[in-house]
């Protein structure tokens, strides 16, 4: 129950009050035998009947007394004397003003004997109940499994209290797993982009596709002479005629969503055509786009239309002006993460973007991204920066925002996001933190405080720090932007004493902590590979150039599996990688990883620069005893549009030795194994050389490459080279071919 708090808030947050009472309202005492009455119109609603029977069911589960439910028009008038509580449009409630209310929008006040609870438009009742429920009797929805009840025996609210709430945004959802459950939305006042669009983000392809029309080769984008199916023709008459036949068949079918995204698929190719090139502005897409956006618009002026304020569409158009039934739905992934917008010194490029679209566009919506996507374990504590920008674009009339987490997958804290993104689409400016300390300690029981300290911990690291959070990083990055190996070893040491004790009775509760301990334990696991050699790290030195595996590290792989398996949490990103699979090549490689190198730690001489964009562990990347995975922005460097041209020298290296080096193939990424790989020595003489057959696939894969030396000086230099050209197989209009290593090793 939160009444303290609901207190509070009607003290500091604006628009929570009550009128001055010497006394609260008894809305129920066992003790003092006061029960109210539910009462319900004489011809009652589905939501108004629902409304009321899980009223009565949440009063009989804190309380232990069945309220009844009564008809209005049955009411004796010995019964209108007693506590009632009106639920949905009866004729006591609408005698009170606002007499009527906004889509979504309901009030809740206190007059007399009664407590009046309605609703506007479909969802406005259910969000209602579930106010009153979370806040005056005691009930909480924190994740997609049962809610919980908190027993007691009184319950009250202030006399006079009154509040009319609307949320801040017609549309929010927080795409996480609990979130595709309806109750849950219901709930927490939230929509899911899956019941209010058609057709959503890039997914033209598939909804064309699925609605059996097949496109001509004229209605995709021409490039360097030639159509590409990977993008459309937006100026194409064919395309225009096949989605309004595509979303002809929806309307006849019955379909009744009203929302439909047209947008260009994700990539950076604009068609050439000359169509195109008439009506486009230079390396944009927007006008092609936002023509066809308006002719749909015209035909179907039931329906609303959506585009992407995103990539080749991040501008907008600049003599078009979009009709009132469509929308821009603009994409923050450009800006970082973890910072407020208005705090960051490309806010006035941002700014300009959402005054520039407004001015063409009534409709703005925000896809945003508050998690990385890279590593679902990644705890990327974003929402003290999510509740300042959420402020932000309720101040400039944003209508709608996307908050693309880990969608039907497991994300760490998820449930914290989920719960918190909630609250925010209603009240930007409530107090968060009084939110999360009622949700862990309901959600992790005893254990609440210690782990809302280290989430606290990790937000106030990131402050401090003033670094971004990356969407698409790693631990290497994590670390220097917020997270600490000390205070994560800290929590899970408290933590698995806590579930070794057994001091957890509550099986909800016990199964929380365990959940997160797996997730916490796997984190660990990540840093333990990147700090590989040391005191955290998967090996301890010997010597200068020897190390020895930890036996501890295949202990803790063990342990980590056996808590993914019972909290059955299987995918790591967002392109699907298993997690058992990624935990199996670890355990792989931790029984042939190399123990030994002469040239670690060594400062190699860089005579092309690496991509600093993913430094790595910087100029000792190559030598510091660290290998990467097939994921290329962790422990690699990356060398864009330009061979790796590396030179080492040390006294260890007299004589007969073995040279060991690794490449990334991951074209996904652009990535390429080098062409050929020559090793020289001090006087230019070429030592080794190795031809590599390139293979047409997009499966990333690590390839080590193996060349026995003669060296004289302890000198040698590596260079790796692929060329400028990206293979024909994965032609992109902008992007050039990139080499990744990350170690090379003398034995």
């Amino acid at each position: 129950m939160k009444y303290l708090s609901i207190l509070i808030f009607l003290l500091i947050v604006p628009g929570y009050f009550a009128c001055k009472g010497q006394s609260g309202f008894v809305v129920l005492d066992v003790n003092e035998k006061i029960f109210p009455l539910i009462v319900v119109p004489a011809s009652s609603t589905i939501e108004e009947s629902k409304g009321a029977q899980f009223l009565q069911a949440s009063f009989e589960k804190v309380a232990g007394f069945k309220i009844q439910i009564v008809k209005e028009n049955t009411l004796t008038a010995s019964q209108k004397l007693k506590s009632i509580v009106y639920v949905g449009k009866t004729n006591a409630s609408v005698l009170l003003p606002p007499t009527t209310l906004n889509e979504n929008t309901y009030i809740i006040q206190q007059s007399k004997n009664a407590i009046y609870i309605s609703g506007g438009g479909e969802k406005g009742l259910p969000y209602a109940i579930a106010f009153f429920a979370e806040n005056f009797i005691g009930v909480e929805k924190l994740d997609e499994r049962p809610f919980i009840y908190t027993k007691t025996t009184r319950i009250e609210m202030p006399s006079g209290y009154k509040e009319l709430r609307e949320p801040a945004f017609e549309f929010c959802q927080a795409y996480f797993p609990a979130s595709n459950k309806e109750e849950y939305r219901n709930w927490h006042g939230l929509q899911h982009i899956e019941e209010w669009w058609g057709c959503w983000g890039h997914n033209l392809g598939n909804f064309l596709k699925g609605n059996g029309v097949n496109l001509p080769t004229t209605a995709y984008a021409e490039f360097n002479g030639i159509r590409k199916k990977e993008q459309f023709c937006f100026t194409s008459t064919a395309l225009y005629d096949g989605i309004k036949k595509a979303l002809q068949m929806q309307l006849n079918e019955g379909n009744k969503l009203k929302y439909w995204s047209i947008a260009p698929n994700d990539n950076a190719i604009i068609c050439q055509c000359t169509n195109c090139k008439k009506v486009n502005t230079e390396g944009s897409a927007s006008e092609g786009v936002v023509l066809l956006l308006n002719k749909l618009a015209q035909d179907f002026p039931q329906l609303n239309f959506t585009t992407l304020a995103y990539a080749t569409t991040i501008k907008p158009p600049k003599f078009i002006k979009l009709k009132p039934n469509t929308a821009v739905v603009l994409s923050t992934i450009d800006f970082q993460k973890g910072i407020p917008l208005e705090k960051q010194k490309q806010f006035d490029t941002f700014d300009e973007l959402v005054n520039s679209w407004k001015s063409t566009c009534v409709n703005i919506m925000i896809w945003d991204y508050p998690i990385q996507y890279t590593n679902y374990m990644d705890i990327f504590p974003n929402l003290n920066s999510l509740q300042q920008d959420f402020q932000y674009f309720k101040r400039k009339g944003i209508k709608g925002i996307f908050e693309q987490g880990s969608g039907y997958d497991y994300c760490i804290f998820q449930e914290w996001k989920n719960y918190a993104i909630g609250k925010l689409a209603w009240n930007p400016d409530q107090d968060l933190m009084l939110q999360r300390t009622n949700f862990f300690t309901l959600f992790y029981g005893s254990a609440g405080q210690s782990i809302e300290n280290f989430y606290q911990q990790c937000e106030t690291n990131l402050a401090e720090r003033n670094k971004p959070l990356e969407i698409y990083g790693n631990v290497q990055l994590s670390e220097k932007a917020y997270l600490d190996i000390h205070q994560l070893n800290s929590i899970l040491e408290k933590l698995h004493t806590i579930l070794a004790n057994e001091t957890v009775k509550d099986p909800f509760v016990f199964y929380n902590i365990h959940k997160l301990t797996t997730c916490l334990d796997l984190l660990r696991i990540q840093l333990e590979r990147n700090q590989s050699i040391g005191e955290e790290g998967y090996a301890q030195a010997s010597d200068e150039f020897n190390w020895y595996i930890k036996p501890e590290s295949f202990e803790r792989i063990a342990q980590v599996k056996k808590g993914l398996t019972a909290n059955e949490i299987f995918i790591i990103n967002e392109v699907g990688d298993s997690i058992n699979t990624i935990l199996n090549e670890y355990e792989s490689f931790l029984k042939t990883a190399p123990t030994k190198n002469l040239i670690w730690h060594q400062n190699p001489t860089y005579n092309t620069p690496f991509d600093d964009s993913y430094p790595a562990n910087g100029k000792q990347t190559l030598t510091d005893g660290a290998y990467g995975t097939t994921e290329y922005s962790f422990n690699w460097l990356l060398f864009n549009n330009r061979p790796m041209d590396v030179l080492l020298q040390s006294n260890a290296l007299q004589g007969k030795h073995q040279l060991r080096v690794n490449f990334l193939h991951d074209p996904r990424h652009y990535i390429f194994l080098p062409k050929t790989i020559r090793i020289f020595d001090e006087s230019g003489k070429t030592m080794a050389e190795q031809k590599v057959t390139e293979g047409i696939t997009d499966l990333p894969k690590i390839y080590t490459f193996t060349f026995p030396l003669m060296l004289n000086s302890g000198y040698f230099r590596i260079i790796a080279n692929y060329g400028n050209s990206l293979p024909e197989w994965k032609s992109h209009p902008t992007k050039k071919p990139s080499i990744a290593c990350d170690e090379i090793n003398i034995q």
